[in-house]
């Protein structure tokens, strides 16, 4: 009856287990090479990653609410701020190829917005980033 009991208790775990893999693979990014650096906006709605190798930010729709998300990205506080727009829906990632002076920082963010030339709102907080 013990070996029962133990045979049972390691098919939930290990149940367990491979549905918390499932879920992991399901849910993660697009696969870049290098270091990234990601921040979500002020809900999660969205999230935007920059990847340090190859100068690439993305931006992922995360919620079925019928806003686009946008990555933002500025050199340092006060600087212009550069927009790009993912209305893709739920779901997408969008990703853009940039091309930054080696070494040089920059800051990203990630925002809610109602189409291309919608203004960002529910923005989440800057996060430093270099190139």
């Amino acid at each position: 009856m013990k070996n029962a009991t133990a045979r049972k208790r390691i098919q939930l775990a290990v149940g367990g287990l491979a549905a918390a893999a499932t879920l992991m693979v399901a849910t993660s990014t697009p696969a870049l090479a290098g270091t990234s650096n990601n921040v979500k906006n002020s809900t999660g709605a969205s999230i935007a990653w920059f990847w340090e190798e190859g100068d690439h930010l993305q931006s992922s729709d995360q919620w079925q609410d019928g806003h686009g998300s946008v990555a933002e990205w500025r050199y340092s506080p006060g600087s212009t701020i550069h927009e790009y727009y993912n209305g893709g829906g739920f779901g997408v990632t969008k990703s853009w190829n940039l091309n930054f002076t080696e070494g040089k920082s920059l800051q990203i963010r990630s925002c809610l917005a109602d189409g291309s030339n919608g203004t960002p709102f529910s923005c989440g907080s800057w996060v430093n980033a270099k190139a």
